[in-house]
């Protein structure tokens, strides 16, 4: 596997390609007394205490070289889930977070962005309702617009494309975790051929290591010399391994239950050892 480091050059001609592509400069977007100023404040807390649980939004740097690479419903979004961490007005960034369900909002890759994160705060505010109806409006625009292969935006540059594949794997998390937590059959799909996220340490440098697919990580047991695989990667096979336990639980079936035991037991004989002080 290889790195792929992005250039400036290219960062820039990708971000001035994503800025430009954005439509929702004709809706009212509830304003906040502090402007501009909160926005930043916030989103830097976003990057310090959401960010390294669920990476999956552009990397910091990337937002602090051009701010409008966001939309103004994901950074909507991202101050209202980041305010819990501030004393800032959480009720009224809850409302204006509310502009990504205006239809007047264009189902892209960002709209989703700005629906997980809206499913993740209510979420912990136990809002499971307007939970339910963001992250159900997420995985319908993801099919939708083909989020969940490698062939989405293959226009872009490898730093979009690798944010974009990392939206919908944490898409694919998210929805298994609340399955559990909801009792609700909301999992996804997992695409067997689609690239798994890379290492989010290089990901936050702007650096795009080649990574292999589910199926490849799924062989790595027969290979002579095993591949590198990220913690997300990892996070992502194991709520695969949480998909076969609620099926066990739910059809009674004893080969199920053995499987699921075996496909445990073999996930964390697997781990690497620098893998296994997260656990």
């Amino acid at each position: 596997m290889t790195d792929s480091s992005v250039s400036d050059s290219q960062l820039q001609n990708s971000l001035s390609q994503q800025t430009n592509s954005q439509s929702e400069d004709t809706i009212s977007i509830p304003q906040f007394d502090n402007g501009d100023a909160n926005d930043h404040y916030l989103i830097r807390l976003y990057y310090k205490y959401i960010h390294p649980a669920h990476p999956f939004l552009l990397p910091q740097r990337i937002y602090q070289e051009n701010p409008n690479v966001f939309p103004n419903h994901l950074k909507r979004a991202i101050c209202f889930i980041s305010s819990h961490h501030s004393a800032s007005d959480t009720e009224q960034l809850r409302d204006a977070s509310n502009t990504v369900f205006s239809p007047g909002i264009t189902n892209d890759g960002f709209k989703v962005q700005s629906l997980i994160l809206v499913t993740l705060a209510s979420y912990a505010r136990f809002e499971r309702d307007r939970g339910n109806q963001a992250l159900s409006t997420a995985i319908d625009i993801a099919h939708q617009i083909g989020l969940n292969s490698d062939a989405f935006h293959q226009d872009h540059e490898p730093l979009f494309r690798e944010s974009w594949r990392r939206t919908w794997w944490e898409l694919y998390t998210i929805s298994g975790l609340i399955s559990l937590i909801s009792g609700t059959n909301i999992r996804l799909s997992q695409p067997v051929s689609m690239t798994l996220p890379c290492d989010t340490e290089a990901y936050d440098m702007c650096q795009v290591p080649r990574m292999g697919d589910v199926k490849e990580m799924q062989q790595r047991f027969r290979l002579e010399a095993p591949a590198q695989w990220s913690s997300f990667a990892y996070k992502i096979e194991s709520v695969c391994i949480l998909s076969m336990v609620l099926d066990a639980n739910s059809k009674g079936c004893s080969s199920t239950k053995q499987s699921a035991e075996a496909a445990i037991s073999s996930w964390l004989l697997s781990l690497p050892e620098e893998r296994q002080d997260s656990l």
